[in-house]
């Protein structure tokens, strides 16, 4: 007999291509006892009649229909809508593996968070991320979250302990007095520190359950050279120092890897585009240099070569890649 009450959070916003699998494989869980409150946050395609379809068809299905704020306030919205005494995640262009909640139900903290390993999906290819098996305190968890991160950005891998929600179930009290940042993007960026802060422990076991799908018309992809993940590794920085009091030089290097990213999206930009933003490009790198990216593997070195000195040549090798 399935547990307690698990409220399954799916944020959507124009993801019709995708929804129909992402809630077949939520209401397909071995675990029964869930809530799915589908978030359709002004979608201007057909997921709003997606979700409605998928009410008529199962009773633990409900949707909030909105205006569009974005995914931070629509995740917002489904956590005030639950009743669970426990929370899940999903976006609606991922899927989950059937024994998903079963497993994280079974690794479940009082006061915590239990996160399950996770694989990424690009191009029809499934790369597993697999996590680790032990409990970690909070400051314990913080030291892995950051090396993890920097791992994602040296190694190129989505790692098994990011600040994303997907793979994780949260005891709701967590959510008492957190919410995700209005109007943000990288919404569990700024979060995760402010959780672990106010978490009793973390359980990590290694089963796969979460499909992270690359999908090409996500709201973080787009053309801003300055994207919001730099302001929310900022503001990382001073969590890390509020609720801590740790000062942490791996911080510094997150932050040169966001100039780097800066750069490198730089690069993605049209010649014309490139002008216009070449003021942003310059005071990056000037950044970048005076925190040091020393601790740069050589790969990453070449390339920021070729983001700073030769821009358009690193432009044209991308589409040569890219055509074979």
């Amino acid at each position: 007999m399935d547990g307690q009450l698990i409220s399954i959070i799916v944020a959507c916003y124009n993801v019709e291509k995708y929804l129909d699998r992402c809630i077949d494989s939520i209401v397909r869980q071995s675990y029964s006892n869930l809530e799915i409150i589908l978030v359709d946050d002004g979608s201007t395609d057909k997921t709003g009649e997606i979700c409605d379809k998928w009410v008529k068809k199962d009773a633990r299905v409900k949707v909030l229909h909105r205006k569009n704020g974005g995914p931070s306030d629509a995740r917002n919205a489904g956590i005030r809508g639950s009743k669970g005494k426990w929370l899940g995640f999903v976006d609606g262009d991922d899927y989950i593996l059937p024994a998903m909640y079963s497993e994280l139900y079974a690794h479940r903290v009082e006061g915590g968070i239990a996160v399950c390993g996770s694989e990424i999906e690009k191009d029809g290819k499934r790369i597993p991320c697999p996590a680790i098996d032990t409990v970690l305190s909070p400051k314990e968890a913080i030291d892995l979250y950051i090396e993890n991160e920097l791992q994602s950005h040296y190694r190129g891998l989505f790692t098994y302990f990011g600040s994303y929600a997907c793979n994780k179930l949260y005891d709701r009290s967590l959510f008492n007095t957190v919410l995700y940042p209005k109007g943000k993007k990288y919404e569990d960026m700024y979060i995760i520190m402010e959780i672990l802060h106010i978490a009793r422990k973390v359980c990590f076991f290694p089963s796969c359950g979460y499909i992270y799908v690359q999908n090409p018309d996500s709201i973080t992809h787009g053309r801003d050279i300055i994207h919001e993940s730099f302001y929310a590794r900022k503001k990382q920085k001073e969590q890390l120092q509020q609720y801590w009091g740790i000062t942490d030089s791996r911080m510094e290097e997150l932050i040169a890897c966001e100039y780097f990213l800066m750069l490198s999206r730089y690069s993605f930009l049209t010649a014309g585009e490139q002008a216009q933003n070449k003021h942003i490009a310059k005071w990056a790198w000037k950044n970048l240099q005076q925190i040091g990216y020393f601790h740069f593997p050589l790969k990453m070195k070449l390339k920021l070569f070729l983001f700073v000195h030769f821009p358009g040549l690193a432009r044209n090798l991308r589409k040569i890649y890219h055509k074979g």
